[in-house]
Protein backbone atom coordinates (compact mmCIF):
# COMPACT_ATOMS: atom_id res chain seq x y z
CA UNK A 1 0.00 0.00 0.00
CA UNK A 2 2.92 2.38 0.70
CA UNK A 3 4.49 1.43 -2.60
CA UNK A 4 1.29 2.16 -4.03
CA UNK A 5 0.64 5.92 -2.25
CA UNK A 6 3.85 6.78 -3.66
CA UNK A 7 3.07 6.07 -7.04
CA UNK A 8 0.21 7.94 -6.69
CA UNK A 9 1.50 10.91 -5.28
CA UNK A 10 4.91 11.24 -7.82
CA UNK A 11 2.15 10.78 -10.81
CA UNK A 12 0.34 13.46 -8.91
CA UNK A 13 3.55 15.54 -8.95
CA UNK A 14 4.38 14.71 -12.61
CA UNK A 15 0.79 15.97 -13.44
CA UNK A 16 1.54 19.46 -11.88
CA UNK A 17 4.70 19.57 -13.80
CA UNK A 18 3.02 18.19 -17.44
CA UNK A 19 -0.32 20.11 -16.39
CA UNK A 20 -1.72 21.70 -20.08
CA UNK A 21 -4.10 24.92 -18.46
CA UNK A 22 -2.67 28.10 -20.32
CA UNK A 23 -0.49 29.14 -17.22
CA UNK A 24 3.18 28.99 -16.41
CA UNK A 25 5.49 28.87 -19.47
CA UNK A 26 2.64 28.64 -22.06
CA UNK A 27 1.34 31.66 -20.93
CA UNK A 28 4.37 33.38 -20.82
CA UNK A 29 5.37 32.83 -24.06
CA UNK A 30 8.65 30.59 -22.88
CA UNK A 31 10.02 27.45 -23.47
CA UNK A 32 9.86 24.72 -20.91
CA UNK A 33 12.06 22.43 -19.87
CA UNK A 34 11.67 19.29 -21.56
CA UNK A 35 13.12 17.07 -19.06
CA UNK A 36 10.17 18.08 -17.17
CA UNK A 37 7.61 17.40 -19.67
CA UNK A 38 8.17 14.29 -20.04
CA UNK A 39 8.04 12.97 -16.39
CA UNK A 40 8.92 13.98 -12.97
CA UNK A 41 11.98 12.44 -12.16
CA UNK A 42 11.08 10.58 -8.92
CA UNK A 43 9.07 8.27 -11.44
CA UNK A 44 12.00 7.24 -12.98
CA UNK A 45 12.73 4.57 -10.93
CA UNK A 46 9.57 3.42 -11.49
CA UNK A 47 10.18 2.81 -15.13
CA UNK A 48 12.96 0.54 -14.48
CA UNK A 49 11.12 -1.70 -12.41
CA UNK A 50 8.12 -2.24 -14.62
CA UNK A 51 5.65 -0.79 -13.30
CA UNK A 52 5.20 2.44 -15.71
CA UNK A 53 6.45 2.28 -18.86
CA UNK A 54 7.95 5.08 -21.62
CA UNK A 55 6.24 3.67 -24.51
CA UNK A 56 7.68 4.81 -28.01
CA UNK A 57 7.30 7.79 -29.93
CA UNK A 58 4.14 8.00 -32.19
CA UNK A 59 3.23 9.98 -35.04
CA UNK A 60 0.17 11.22 -35.79
CA UNK A 61 -1.36 13.54 -38.19
CA UNK A 62 -4.96 15.15 -38.89
CA UNK A 63 -5.52 16.77 -42.50
CA UNK A 64 -8.97 18.53 -43.72
CA UNK A 65 -8.44 17.87 -47.58
CA UNK A 66 -11.34 20.36 -48.35
CA UNK A 67 -13.84 19.84 -50.88
CA UNK A 68 -12.13 22.62 -53.08
CA UNK A 69 -15.25 25.27 -52.65
CA UNK A 70 -17.73 27.47 -50.94
CA UNK A 71 -20.78 24.96 -50.30
CA UNK A 72 -22.30 27.37 -47.76
CA UNK A 73 -23.26 30.08 -50.44
CA UNK A 74 -24.51 27.05 -52.06
CA UNK A 75 -26.77 25.76 -49.01
CA UNK A 76 -27.94 29.71 -48.41
CA UNK A 77 -29.13 29.64 -52.16
CA UNK A 78 -32.96 31.00 -52.26
CA UNK A 79 -34.08 28.02 -54.39
CA UNK A 80 -34.09 30.27 -57.78
CA UNK A 81 -30.55 30.81 -57.40
CA UNK A 82 -29.73 26.72 -56.54
CA UNK A 83 -28.61 25.76 -60.26
CA UNK A 84 -26.16 29.05 -60.91
CA UNK A 85 -24.50 28.98 -56.93
CA UNK A 86 -24.22 25.30 -57.96
CA UNK A 87 -22.21 26.40 -61.17
CA UNK A 88 -20.12 28.94 -59.66
CA UNK A 89 -19.12 26.30 -56.71
CA UNK A 90 -17.94 23.98 -59.84
CA UNK A 91 -15.96 26.41 -61.18
CA UNK A 92 -14.12 27.16 -57.83
CA UNK A 93 -14.22 23.31 -57.77
CA UNK A 94 -12.36 23.05 -60.66
CA UNK A 95 -10.15 26.21 -60.47
CA UNK A 96 -8.71 25.07 -56.67
CA UNK A 97 -7.73 21.77 -58.49
CA UNK A 98 -7.41 18.89 -55.94
CA UNK A 99 -5.59 16.87 -58.66
CA UNK A 100 -2.47 19.63 -58.10
CA UNK A 101 -2.98 20.24 -54.47
CA UNK A 102 -3.00 16.03 -53.63
CA UNK A 103 0.54 16.26 -54.39
CA UNK A 104 1.39 19.05 -51.66
CA UNK A 105 -0.45 17.12 -49.29
CA UNK A 106 1.37 13.93 -49.95
CA UNK A 107 4.65 15.95 -49.96
CA UNK A 108 3.30 17.16 -45.89
CA UNK A 109 2.70 13.83 -45.02
CA UNK A 110 5.86 12.42 -46.57
CA UNK A 111 7.95 15.25 -44.36
CA UNK A 112 5.84 14.34 -40.97
CA UNK A 113 5.96 10.45 -41.82
CA UNK A 114 3.37 9.96 -39.44
CA UNK A 115 1.89 6.64 -38.20
CA UNK A 116 -1.35 6.82 -38.60
CA UNK A 117 -2.91 10.01 -40.51
CA UNK A 118 -7.15 11.10 -39.48
CA UNK A 119 -8.43 12.88 -43.43
CA UNK A 120 -11.44 14.26 -43.66
CA UNK A 121 -13.31 15.68 -46.64
CA UNK A 122 -12.64 12.80 -48.48
CA UNK A 123 -14.99 13.15 -51.43
CA UNK A 124 -15.26 11.79 -54.81
CA UNK A 125 -17.61 14.34 -56.68
CA UNK A 126 -18.75 13.81 -60.25
CA UNK A 127 -20.17 15.61 -62.76
CA UNK A 128 -22.01 15.14 -66.03
CA UNK A 129 -23.76 16.64 -68.78
CA UNK A 130 -23.71 20.27 -67.17
CA UNK A 131 -23.13 23.29 -69.81
CA UNK A 132 -20.01 24.98 -69.42
CA UNK A 133 -18.72 22.07 -66.90
CA UNK A 134 -16.39 18.85 -68.37
CA UNK A 135 -17.54 15.77 -67.09
CA UNK A 136 -15.30 14.73 -64.39
CA UNK A 137 -14.96 12.07 -61.54
CA UNK A 138 -12.56 13.07 -58.90
CA UNK A 139 -11.80 10.62 -55.92
CA UNK A 140 -9.67 11.92 -53.58
CA UNK A 141 -8.65 9.30 -51.77
CA UNK A 142 -7.74 7.62 -55.08
CA UNK A 143 -5.83 10.34 -56.55
CA UNK A 144 -4.34 10.82 -52.55
CA UNK A 145 -2.96 7.44 -52.33
CA UNK A 146 -1.87 7.64 -56.07
CA UNK A 147 0.30 10.57 -54.95
CA UNK A 148 1.47 8.63 -51.76
CA UNK A 149 2.94 5.98 -53.67
CA UNK A 150 4.66 8.11 -56.54
CA UNK A 151 6.65 9.57 -53.45
CA UNK A 152 7.54 5.77 -52.40
CA UNK A 153 5.32 5.94 -49.09
CA UNK A 154 3.46 2.99 -47.97
CA UNK A 155 0.02 4.03 -46.25
CA UNK A 156 -3.30 2.02 -46.48
CA UNK A 157 -6.74 2.68 -45.97
CA UNK A 158 -8.09 0.98 -42.78
CA UNK A 159 -10.90 2.45 -42.64
CA UNK A 160 -13.60 4.69 -44.08
CA UNK A 161 -17.15 6.24 -43.30
CA UNK A 162 -19.76 7.34 -45.89
CA UNK A 163 -21.40 9.99 -45.17
CA UNK A 164 -23.09 12.39 -46.72
CA UNK A 165 -23.91 11.47 -50.39
CA UNK A 166 -26.27 13.11 -52.87
CA UNK A 167 -27.34 13.22 -56.62
CA UNK A 168 -28.19 16.65 -58.10
CA UNK A 169 -29.69 17.88 -61.29
CA UNK A 170 -28.19 21.03 -62.59
CA UNK A 171 -27.68 22.93 -65.54
CA UNK A 172 -29.27 20.21 -68.03
CA UNK A 173 -26.79 17.62 -66.36
CA UNK A 174 -25.89 16.55 -63.03
CA UNK A 175 -23.32 16.62 -59.68
CA UNK A 176 -22.69 13.47 -57.55
CA UNK A 177 -21.23 14.14 -54.36
CA UNK A 178 -19.92 11.28 -51.83
CA UNK A 179 -18.18 12.68 -48.67
CA UNK A 180 -16.17 10.35 -46.11
CA UNK A 181 -13.79 10.37 -43.61
CA UNK A 182 -10.73 7.91 -43.78
CA UNK A 183 -7.76 6.50 -41.70
CA UNK A 184 -4.91 6.01 -42.71
CA UNK A 185 -2.00 3.07 -40.97
CA UNK A 186 1.86 3.53 -42.18
CA UNK A 187 2.52 0.33 -44.33
CA UNK A 188 4.55 -1.08 -41.14
CA UNK A 189 2.41 -0.56 -38.08
CA UNK A 190 0.29 -3.41 -37.15
CA UNK A 191 -3.27 -2.68 -36.95
CA UNK A 192 -7.10 -4.38 -35.71
CA UNK A 193 -10.22 -3.57 -34.47
CA UNK A 194 -11.38 -0.81 -37.01
CA UNK A 195 -14.52 0.80 -36.84
CA UNK A 196 -16.48 3.78 -38.44
CA UNK A 197 -19.28 4.98 -37.16
CA UNK A 198 -22.20 8.13 -38.39
CA UNK A 199 -23.37 10.26 -35.33
CA UNK A 200 -27.17 10.18 -34.84
CA UNK A 201 -27.08 13.84 -34.37
CA UNK A 202 -27.17 15.71 -37.63
CA UNK A 203 -27.90 18.86 -39.49
CA UNK A 204 -31.02 19.09 -41.95
CA UNK A 205 -30.99 21.72 -44.31
CA UNK A 206 -32.99 23.56 -47.03
CA UNK A 207 -31.05 22.47 -50.06
CA UNK A 208 -32.62 23.87 -53.54
CA UNK A 209 -35.79 22.11 -53.68
CA UNK A 210 -35.35 20.03 -50.98
CA UNK A 211 -33.53 19.21 -47.58
CA UNK A 212 -30.04 17.60 -46.71
CA UNK A 213 -29.27 15.68 -44.45
CA UNK A 214 -25.50 16.15 -42.93
CA UNK A 215 -23.80 13.62 -41.59
CA UNK A 216 -20.94 12.81 -39.51
CA UNK A 217 -18.82 10.19 -37.54
CA UNK A 218 -15.85 8.61 -37.16
CA UNK A 219 -13.39 5.96 -38.29
CA UNK A 220 -11.32 4.23 -35.49
CA UNK A 221 -8.20 1.10 -35.41
CA UNK A 222 -6.13 -0.27 -32.84
CA UNK A 223 -2.54 0.29 -34.08
CA UNK A 224 1.00 -1.22 -32.68
CA UNK A 225 3.71 1.09 -31.98
CA UNK A 226 7.11 -0.11 -30.13
CA UNK A 227 5.05 -2.77 -28.82
CA UNK A 228 2.14 -0.42 -27.32
CA UNK A 229 -1.69 -0.63 -28.54
CA UNK A 230 -2.97 2.33 -29.20
CA UNK A 231 -6.82 3.70 -30.33
CA UNK A 232 -6.88 6.04 -32.82
CA UNK A 233 -10.08 7.74 -33.67
CA UNK A 234 -11.19 10.50 -36.36
CA UNK A 235 -13.71 12.60 -36.45
CA UNK A 236 -15.16 15.70 -37.96
CA UNK A 237 -17.81 17.37 -36.33
CA UNK A 238 -20.60 19.61 -37.65
CA UNK A 239 -19.43 23.34 -37.42
CA UNK A 240 -20.85 25.48 -34.29
CA UNK A 241 -23.28 27.22 -36.18
CA UNK A 242 -26.29 27.61 -36.88
CA UNK A 243 -26.96 25.10 -33.82
CA UNK A 244 -24.04 24.17 -32.02
CA UNK A 245 -26.45 21.59 -30.00
CA UNK A 246 -25.77 19.12 -32.99
CA UNK A 247 -21.64 19.18 -32.50
CA UNK A 248 -22.38 18.94 -28.77
CA UNK A 249 -24.05 16.18 -29.29
CA UNK A 250 -21.70 14.20 -31.83
CA UNK A 251 -18.88 14.50 -28.83
CA UNK A 252 -21.08 13.22 -26.70
CA UNK A 253 -21.56 10.19 -28.59
CA UNK A 254 -17.80 9.71 -29.40
CA UNK A 255 -16.92 10.00 -25.66
CA UNK A 256 -19.70 7.14 -24.59
CA UNK A 257 -18.03 5.01 -27.27
CA UNK A 258 -15.28 5.75 -25.68
CA UNK A 259 -15.93 5.78 -22.25
CA UNK A 260 -14.61 1.50 -21.88
CA UNK A 261 -11.38 1.90 -23.90
CA UNK A 262 -8.57 0.26 -21.72
CA UNK A 263 -5.75 1.42 -23.93
CA UNK A 264 -4.34 5.02 -24.87
CA UNK A 265 -6.81 7.05 -26.96
CA UNK A 266 -6.07 9.85 -29.75
CA UNK A 267 -8.61 11.62 -31.26
CA UNK A 268 -7.33 13.51 -34.06
CA UNK A 269 -9.72 15.69 -36.69
CA UNK A 270 -11.64 18.63 -37.11
CA UNK A 271 -13.96 19.22 -34.27
CA UNK A 272 -15.18 22.47 -34.92
CA UNK A 273 -13.85 23.65 -31.26
CA UNK A 274 -11.11 24.80 -29.29
CA UNK A 275 -9.65 26.44 -26.48
CA UNK A 276 -11.45 29.94 -27.36
CA UNK A 277 -14.91 28.14 -26.42
CA UNK A 278 -15.71 29.05 -23.22
CA UNK A 279 -19.65 26.53 -23.61
CA UNK A 280 -18.70 23.72 -21.02
CA UNK A 281 -20.73 21.51 -23.36
CA UNK A 282 -18.56 22.67 -26.52
CA UNK A 283 -16.35 19.41 -27.68
CA UNK A 284 -13.34 20.44 -26.75
CA UNK A 285 -14.22 21.53 -23.43
CA UNK A 286 -15.89 17.60 -23.05
CA UNK A 287 -12.81 16.31 -24.26
CA UNK A 288 -10.97 18.06 -21.87
CA UNK A 289 -13.25 17.24 -19.36
CA UNK A 290 -13.39 13.58 -20.08
CA UNK A 291 -9.47 13.31 -19.24
CA UNK A 292 -8.14 14.35 -22.81
CA UNK A 293 -4.99 16.92 -23.19
CA UNK A 294 -4.41 18.75 -25.91
CA UNK A 295 -1.35 17.81 -27.51
CA UNK A 296 -0.55 21.33 -29.01
CA UNK A 297 -0.05 22.52 -25.40
CA UNK A 298 1.95 20.22 -24.31
CA UNK A 299 4.59 20.73 -27.22
CA UNK A 300 7.75 21.71 -27.60
CA UNK A 301 7.94 24.08 -30.49
CA UNK A 302 10.25 23.63 -33.58
CA UNK A 303 11.30 26.66 -34.65
CA UNK A 304 7.94 28.46 -33.38
CA UNK A 305 7.76 30.62 -30.27
CA UNK A 306 5.66 28.51 -27.67
CA UNK A 307 2.75 31.04 -27.61
CA UNK A 308 1.78 30.60 -30.91
CA UNK A 309 -1.62 30.21 -30.87
CA UNK A 310 -1.38 27.08 -33.58
CA UNK A 311 -4.13 28.37 -36.10
CA UNK A 312 -5.41 25.99 -38.26
CA UNK A 313 -8.73 27.63 -39.89
CA UNK A 314 -9.24 29.02 -42.78
CA UNK A 315 -7.94 29.93 -45.69
CA UNK A 316 -10.22 31.92 -48.72
CA UNK A 317 -12.47 29.43 -50.66
CA UNK A 318 -10.98 29.31 -54.03
CA UNK A 319 -7.16 29.00 -51.95
CA UNK A 320 -5.15 31.68 -53.81
CA UNK A 321 -5.11 34.44 -50.77
CA UNK A 322 -1.66 35.68 -50.81
CA UNK A 323 -1.17 35.54 -47.33
CA UNK A 324 -2.00 32.94 -44.60
CA UNK A 325 -5.90 33.66 -43.42
CA UNK A 326 -5.55 30.89 -40.36
CA UNK A 327 -7.44 32.65 -37.13
CA UNK A 328 -8.48 29.49 -35.09
CA UNK A 329 -7.61 26.69 -33.74
CA UNK A 330 -10.15 23.49 -34.73
CA UNK A 331 -7.66 20.50 -35.82
CA UNK A 332 -6.94 19.23 -33.18
CA UNK A 333 -4.91 15.65 -31.39
CA UNK A 334 -6.29 15.11 -28.30
CA UNK A 335 -4.79 12.01 -25.90
CA UNK A 336 -6.21 10.57 -23.09
CA UNK A 337 -3.77 7.94 -21.74
CA UNK A 338 -4.40 4.34 -19.46
CA UNK A 339 -4.36 6.02 -16.47
CA UNK A 340 -7.04 8.64 -15.27
CA UNK A 341 -6.97 9.00 -10.99
CA UNK A 342 -5.50 12.10 -12.27
CA UNK A 343 -7.34 15.30 -13.18
CA UNK A 344 -5.32 15.12 -16.45
CA UNK A 345 -4.04 12.55 -18.85
CA UNK A 346 -0.24 12.49 -18.40
CA UNK A 347 1.47 13.15 -21.51
CA UNK A 348 5.59 13.67 -22.43
CA UNK A 349 6.49 16.28 -24.62
CA UNK A 350 5.11 16.67 -27.65
CA UNK A 351 6.49 17.87 -31.10
CA UNK A 352 3.66 20.03 -32.70
CA UNK A 353 3.50 20.95 -35.49
CA UNK A 354 1.17 23.33 -37.96
CA UNK A 355 2.07 22.24 -41.55
CA UNK A 356 0.15 23.28 -44.95
CA UNK A 357 0.40 27.16 -43.13
CA UNK A 358 3.94 28.89 -44.26
CA UNK A 359 4.38 30.43 -48.31
CA UNK A 360 6.74 27.37 -49.34
CA UNK A 361 3.95 24.49 -48.51
CA UNK A 362 1.92 26.33 -51.96
CA UNK A 363 1.51 24.23 -54.82
CA UNK A 364 3.29 25.74 -58.04
CA UNK A 365 0.38 27.59 -59.03
CA UNK A 366 0.22 29.30 -55.66
CA UNK A 367 -2.67 27.56 -53.86
CA UNK A 368 -2.97 26.61 -50.48
CA UNK A 369 -3.11 22.77 -50.22
CA UNK A 370 -6.24 22.71 -48.58
CA UNK A 371 -8.18 25.92 -46.57
CA UNK A 372 -7.45 24.08 -43.20
CA UNK A 373 -3.78 23.47 -41.99
CA UNK A 374 -2.59 20.25 -40.53
CA UNK A 375 -1.23 19.33 -37.68
CA UNK A 376 1.59 16.84 -37.04
CA UNK A 377 2.15 15.09 -33.15
CA UNK A 378 4.95 12.99 -31.95
CA UNK A 379 4.79 12.53 -28.39
CA UNK A 380 5.98 9.53 -25.99
CA UNK A 381 2.94 8.28 -23.42
CA UNK A 382 4.16 7.45 -19.75
CA UNK A 383 2.22 4.14 -19.27
CA UNK A 384 1.33 2.41 -15.86
CA UNK A 385 1.78 -1.71 -16.86
CA UNK A 386 -1.02 -3.84 -15.80
CA UNK A 387 -3.64 -1.04 -14.33
CA UNK A 388 -6.90 -0.88 -15.84
CA UNK A 389 -8.87 2.38 -16.31
CA UNK A 390 -11.05 3.09 -13.85
CA UNK A 391 -14.31 1.29 -14.09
Amino acid sequence: MKRILTILSTLAIAWGCTADDATGPAAAGQAPDADRMVIAQDLEPFLGRGMMHRAAPLTIMTYNLYIGTDVDRVLASPPDEFDQRVQEALATFIATDYGERSGAIADLIGEANPHVVGLQEVYVISTQGIAGVPDMTVDFLQILMAQLGARGLNYQVVAQEVLTQLQLPVGGGGVGLVDSDALMVRGDVPFDNTETVVYQAKLTVPFGPTTLDILRGYTAADVRVGGKRYRVVNTHFEPKQPVPQIQQAQAGELLAALAEAHDPVVVVGDVHSGPADADPAAPYNQLRASHFTDAWLKRVPRGRRYDDPGHTCCQEADLQNATSQLVERIDLIMVRNDFDFLPRSVVGPSWVEVVGDEQADRTASGLWPSDHASVAATFRLPTMRGLARRQ
